[in-house]
């Protein structure tokens, strides 16, 4: 059970993280300017975009960890 919630948090942190990167490496623009431009132009949810295909690459990576 441990497991899953903490796969579940990871997932959440790490899907907004890399959609921050990603943004930057197309834009050229720095950590904060891409956040805040993408929180100004898309809204909060913006930053977890893909989350349902992240958990369900999590719940696979996860199934295999146990076994």
């Amino acid at each position: 059970m441990f497991l899953f919630v903490g796969d579940f948090v990871l997932v959440l942190v790490a899907t907004a993280i890399e959609t921050v990167k990603t943004r930057m490496q197309v834009s050229g623009l720095g950590v904060g300017q891409t956040a805040s431009s993408l929180y100004a132009n898309e809204g909060l949810a913006a930053f977890w975009k893909g989350l349902a295909f992240a958990w369900g690459r999590e719940i696979f990576y996860t199934s295999i960890k146990l076994g």
